[in-house]
């Protein structure tokens, strides 16, 4: 019973969205690389920023809030923002840009490989496959875990989506939505991989890797909100 209600909740977002506590508005997040050189800008009411980028590969993207708290009184934290790949999907089809929520993560040594550092939450994935998918991503510490049942394909370069990203001390669920709001992908399962997770953490991340390094592309995260309730 109690997993049917995260697995009902998770996808319910008119109804998360009645019951926010604490909404922040991060603005607009363009991730781009072009000619070799890798860029983060933010977006908000007083003009473009150019964000650090945690390099935990020269080439990599990594942005977010480390560790967080949030609100009393809530059990579930959500994200929600509009997604658009111009060039990575199709240029970069060996690679994958990754959301997670309700974590915490450490910054490690600049040379230190993604797969070393300490991440702990739990969202989602997309792109790594021709055509590009997403999947729920699952990060216990040091290791992560993408669950085989939750891929769907299909996602398409040059292409708006609506993306919502809900995750409580269960499970995670998300849905992708395309301009008309019609549902592209979804998903939602308990997380039995990791299911000793800290509950009263609310640190989140957008990261994309970038292997190749060899092809120029922009990741663009529009209207970025993040929630509780």
């Amino acid at each position: 019973m109690r997993i049917l209600l995260f697995v009902l909740l998770a996808l319910c977002a008119p109804f998360a969205q009645a019951q926010q506590i604490g909404l922040q508005n991060h603005g607009t997040y363009v991730y781009d690389f072009y000619n070799g050189l890798a860029r983060i800008r933010n977006l908000t009411s007083t003009g473009w920023t150019q964000l650090p980028n945690h390099p935990y590969e020269p080439l990599w993207f990594h942005y977010g809030v480390q560790n967080a708290t949030p609100p009393a009184g809530t059990t579930t934290q959500a994200m929600r923002f509009w997604f658009r790949s111009d060039g990575y999907f199709t240029q970069s089809p060996n690679e994958h840009l990754a959301v997670m929520i309700k974590g915490t993560w450490t910054p490690d040594n600049p040379k230190t490989p993604q797969s070393e550092a300490f991440i702990q939450g739990r969202g989602l994935l997309m792109g790594a496959t021709s055509p590009a998918s997403s999947a729920v991503e699952l990060w216990g510490g040091t290791q992560s875990t993408v669950p085989p049942a939750s891929w769907s394909s299909g996602l398409q370069d040059y292409t708006w989506y609506l993306v919502t990203l809900h995750v409580n001390a269960v499970g995670v669920g998300y849905d992708i939505r395309d301009t008309a709001g019609n549902i592209v992908h979804s998903h939602s399962l308990a997380d039995t991989w990791y299911p000793n997770l800290p509950t009263h953490q609310a640190g989140w991340f957008i990261a994309a890797t970038n292997g190749g390094g060899n092809t120029n592309w922009s990741l663009t995260f529009s209207d970025v909100q993040i929630w509780w309730f």
